[in-house]
């Protein structure tokens, strides 16, 4: 089992720095080997922001180069949308394993400059990047938010206790007197006495 993670990691490791160690020519092969290409695009890739061209065989394979010093490197190989191995892209296209092959055996591996004076590039930065000043933002909008959804909630639900209480009332007897209007006092009764 540790021998297999060995060979996963040194092949990780590998696949992440062989377009630094590439041959030059390796673009020139395939189309030498391949034929030409049913189309061909110069785009800048999405991924690292450089030029990169792009081989499409059988209207489904698209086969990724980026310049290195003295011609184009092969980097990545798509299925449509589905990333590809070597593997299976040799099995899709055998006449690729035989290009890689010439242009490894024709010229030097070219070592990218910075890895040959161990001199570091530094990269423009990018300000649009997520951060740890964005996560603190979004954390700090996150507890405003649930302060503000809390609070009048605990406020409603105190509302509602208090609703809940039994209200001591107090009845008293009704006074009919204000209710009832006295009646006329009586008139005193004239009679003529004769």
């Amino acid at each position: 089992m540790n021998q297999i993670c060995r060979i996963l990691l040194f092949a990780t490791f590998f696949a992440g720095s062989a377009p630094a160690f590439a041959s030059t020519g390796e673009l020139d092969a395939v189309v030498r080997h391949c034929g030409t290409p049913g189309a061909e695009s110069k785009e800048t890739s999405p991924v690292n922001g450089q030029l990169e061209r792009t081989l499409i065989y059988n209207k489904v394979l698209y086969l990724h180069f980026e310049p290195v010093a003295g011609g184009w490197a092969f980097t990545t190989a798509w299925n449509n949308h589905l990333p590809m191995t070597r593997n299976e892209l040799e099995g899709r296209l055998p006449c690729f394993r035989s290009a890689m092959q010439e242009a490894a055996a024709s010229a030097p591996a070219a070592i990218d400059p910075t890895i040959a004076s161990q001199t570091t590039v530094q990269q423009a930065s990018n300000d649009t990047t997520f951060g740890i000043p964005h996560f603190a933002l979004i954390v700090l909008l996150l507890i405003t938010l649930l302060v503000f959804i809390l609070l009048p909630s605990a406020r409603q639900r105190k509302l509602a206790r208090e609703a809940k209480k039994p209200i001591d009332r107090v009845y008293r007897a009704p006074n009919l007197d204000e209710h009832i209007d006295p009646l006329p006092a009586p008139r005193p009764l004239n009679r003529d006495l004769d």
